[in-house]
């Protein structure tokens, strides 16, 4: 036998082989085989200790939070017992992270130079979600009858797609040279709900199997926390393709909430209806679709099918009625457009009792969405009524894709049960107008379920990142996952001399947010600092409205200086990224991307600018809900919540500057809040270093002209 593919693993009792953490921590000292064979690499106490740790929560099965600062190398420190522990005790290991940069770094860097460096026979794999893959059946499907699927746009695309899987070894989205269009990809990609598994005669050749396959044997699996928690959910129905495991790695956990929030926000847009109704039937006009490919298959229900093109071309005018509906009435109802959100172009409307008791509520957009909710569920059960003439008389394809369809569409109707329904409390309701016009809602207490969907059933799990604490406690953490208590709670300090490299600044003569001349005095600041560090400065902004209008009444000085300018919505974020990097004398301005999970080391950086303490809007619905739940509770919503949020945004921000030992620089902070208000001592006390100085602009620029002279790379 040279391949087998295992259906259910064999439960093999056997003795558990603990690591020793002596041994391990010998691989990074000055003796050991890092130091001698990767140029750089040097013994950091930071990192045995997190070894340590790690080490003992694989040992004795417990939850660990490890705050680890920069420098530390927490990827090489976690990673070594993971990989001894699948080794020694035949069991994987997950890592999951919350950026592509850092998956790129764990696979592309980190664990080939472990592999290299200690000779350790081991493998790993990428683990990513189902509809990143090609389904060659559904292709396959596709290519018998182009003319009923595809769009002229799509044809090009479907046929640079089928060269490409005879070349492709990975068959997933990001290997492909291009982006599909997503409706195109909507037609070929993997679906859970059209999946024939083993009876489908593509099977050998699938390429989300061989991806199972591979992670059953794999020591290590890297994924994200999306992924992790999406596949979570899926466990005991049959369809999750994550194998089973029991020891996860959570890097870059600060994270985790929000993408457990991502995950349970659905969304029902204009674009995702039509979306689903042209895949069935595009219209009069072009007569493409799935339901036209059974026509002309021969299907003997022609009846049936004709009445659902009927139903199909109804649903599509509903749905722009529903929409148009939606948009007329959020202009009416809100003013201000986008002024309180980071993303100037953005309206949203909570659905309160507030918004149901305003004019035209009831009477127009509850009114448009019974009636699409009535035509939509008609819909579905029509198709099913299909499936169940087709049973038997047909290919079971055909009753999976209808199947599938109805999957589909039943994910559409329960979110717009769950809008509709006031009962229930867990949910956050409301409407935006974003790029499109969109009907959403979101879980609020996604902590207490993630909890019980992984942290819960883990036998070890390790919580890491460079900002886990909040004035130097876990408390936020701990509560916002609905952790009682960690067995292990450590934050392991940078390596970095943060006194000697750093200096935050703070001026204690700019006007506020709540100044009339606000913005204008903020861009007269910005460029007078810039000025100073002769660019090499990251600008934070937390609003793109502010960052807008201090770029258009600065850009002209700047330009005239010579300083290179690069502003975050022109260009992707690794190109501006890049450039910014390849342009010393350049400044970045930048918002929410930007704070966190990029680095640009060296001389290219010597100056990061915070405009603004880094508070969410308190009026975005997620957070108004989370907000007024703890004041539900008899908690203190800003202490308990808002506070801590921004101070570990307001970390990642200072955590940009320094990211190497003969990196120098400054960070001034523009908001006098964090000297005026009680809660300013708990930014200060949570930032590294402590080397803090406030006086007037003046005095601040004195500052940063005298430190950069004295430590600047480039001076």
């Amino acid at each position: 036998m040279t391949e087998s593919y295992v259906v259910v693993e064999p439960v093999i009792k056997s003795k558990v082989v603990p690591l020793d953490a002596k041994k391990l921590k010998k691989q990074v000292s000055h003796e050991g085989p890092f130091c001698s064979s990767i140029p750089g690499f040097e013994e950091r106490e930071g990192q045995k200790l997190m070894i340590d740790y790690v080490c003992e929560s694989f040992n004795n099965n417990t939850l660990a939070l490890i705050e680890a600062g920069t420098g530390i190398g927490k990827s090489i420190a976690y990673l070594i017992p993971s990989i001894e522990w699948s080794i020694l005790n035949k069991e994987r290991v997950v890592i999951s992270t919350n950026t592509i940069n850092l998956q790129e770094q764990l696979l592309f860097k980190d664990i080939p130079d472990l592999k290299e460096t200690l000779n350790i026979d081991f493998s790993y794999i990428l683990m990513k979600g189902r509809g990143n893959y090609i389904c060659l059946s559904r292709l396959f499907e596709v290519q018998q009858d182009l003319f009923s699927f595809l769009d002229d746009q799509e044809m090009e695309q479907f046929d640079q797609i089928v060269r490409w899987i005879n070349q492709t070894d990975d068959g997933s989205l990001s290997d492909l040279s291009f982006i599909p269009k997503p409706a195109l990809w909507e037609k070929i990609n993997s679906q859970s709900e059209t999946c024939s598994g083993g009876e489908c005669k593509y099977f050998s050749r699938c390429f989300l199997n061989g991806v199972r396959r591979r992670a059953i044997s794999a020591n290590i699996i890297v994924t994200n926390h999306h992924y992790l928690i999406a596949d979570a959910c899926l466990i005991g129905t049959g369809t999750s393709i994550l194998p089973s495991y029991e020891r996860v790695i959570f890097d870059e956990a600060h994270n985790l909430e929000d993408s457990a929030t991502s995950f349970f926000t659905k969304k029902v847009t204009l674009g995702s209806v039509m979306r689903l109704l042209n895949s069935l039937y595009s219209g009069k006009q072009k007569k493409k679709g799935y339901l036209m490919y059974l026509l002309k298959k021969g299907v003997n229900e022609n009846k049936r099918i004709n009445r659902i093109l009927d139903e199909v071309s109804g649903l599509k005018s509903t749905g722009f009625n529903l929409f148009n509906t939606i948009e007329e009435f959020l202009a009416g109802a809100v003013t201000g457009k986008g002024s309180d959100y980071p993303n100037n172009n953005y309206t949203v409307l909570e659905v309160n009792e507030e918004t149901k008791n305003l004019p035209r509520w009831e009477s127009t957009v509850v009114r448009q969405l019974g009636i699409f909710y009535k035509d939509y569920t008609g819909l579905a059960s029509s198709l099913f009524q299909l499936r169940e003439e087709l049973a038997g008389r047909w290919d079971e394809r055909v009753q999976k894709q209808i199947e599938g369809f109805i999957y589909r569409i039943g994910e559409i109707v329960q979110t717009l049960d769950i809008f509709l329904n006031n009962e229930d409390r867990s949910y956050v309701r409301w409407i935006e107008e974003k790029r499109e016009t969109g009907i959403v809602i979101s879980l609020i207490d996604v902590g207490s379920t993630l909890y019980e969907l992984i942290l819960k059933r883990l036998k070890s799990g390790i919580l890491t990142s460079a900002t886990l604490t909040v004035d130097n406690k876990f408390n936020f953490i701990k509560k916002r996952l609905s952790l009682n208590s960690a067995e292990i709670e450590v934050k392991i300090n940078s390596p970095f001399h943060y006194e000697e490299q750093m200096v935050i600044l703070i001026p204690t003569d700019v006007p506020g947010p709540e100044h009339p001349g606000y913005s204008n005095n903020l861009g007269e600041n910005i460029l007078k600092i810039v000025e100073k560090t002769n660019g090499k400065a990251f600008v934070l902004f937390t609003s793109y409205k502010t960052l807008n209008g201090v770029y258009e009444g600065i850009k002209d000085a700047l330009d005239k200086k010579g300083f290179v300018l690069f502003k975050q919505g022109n260009d992707a974020r690794s190109n501006l990224l890049k450039n910014f990097k390849l342009n010393i004398h350049s400044i970045l301005f930048g918002t929410e991307s930007f704070w966190e999970g990029v680095d640009a080391p060296g001389e290219t950086l010597e100056c990061v600018v915070i405009t603004k303490l880094p508070f969410k809007v308190p009026t975005e619905p997620v957070m108004k809900a989370r907000l007024e739940r703890i004041r539900e509770n008899g908690g203190n919503p800003f202490l308990e919540y808002s506070l801590p949020l921004a101070v570990i945004k307001m970390k990642q921000g200072i955590g940009r500057l320094i990211r190497k030992k003969t990196d120098n620089g400054v960070v001034v902070i523009l908001d006098q809040r964090i000297l005026k208000k009680s809660y300013g001592t708990i930014f200060i006390n949570s930032i590294p270093g402590r080397n803090v100085f406030s006086g007037r602009l003046v005095e601040v620029l004195e500052k940063t002209d005298r430190f950069l002279s004295n430590n600047s790379l480039t001076k």
